[in-house]
């Protein structure tokens, strides 16, 4: 037997989630090569939406378990492609039309 003084509080395991697809799908759908493990890496580490994304160093998402250097450069190049698109269409929103 070992002598291996480990306690394990239930509570603290409570506290961890793993996103759920539903909470990842738009990162996921947004940008390509980007799956359900590296969209959940990105939600953990509070990344959740691609204008959060485009917003991040690359250096930094290449440290996240399931990205390395050349794909977190590539992720963050697509998420600051796909908002600077969305930033140039125009507002379809408005109330205003002209006649």
């Amino acid at each position: 037997m070992s002598d291996n003084n480990i306690s394990h509080d239930s509570t603290d395991c409570d506290e961890l989630s793993i996103p759920s697809t539903d909470d990842v799908s738009d990162l996921v759908d947004a940008l390509d090569g980007n799956g359900i493990s590296r969209a959940r890496a990105l939600v953990m580490a509070g990344i959740d939406s691609v204008a959060c994304l485009a917003a991040c160093d690359p250096a930094s998402i290449g440290k996240l378990p399931s990205f390395g250097g050349a794909t977190a450069y590539d992720v963050v190049g697509q998420a600051r492609t796909s908002e600077s698109v969305a930033e140039s269409q125009p507002d379809t929103d408005s109330d205003d039309e002209s006649d």
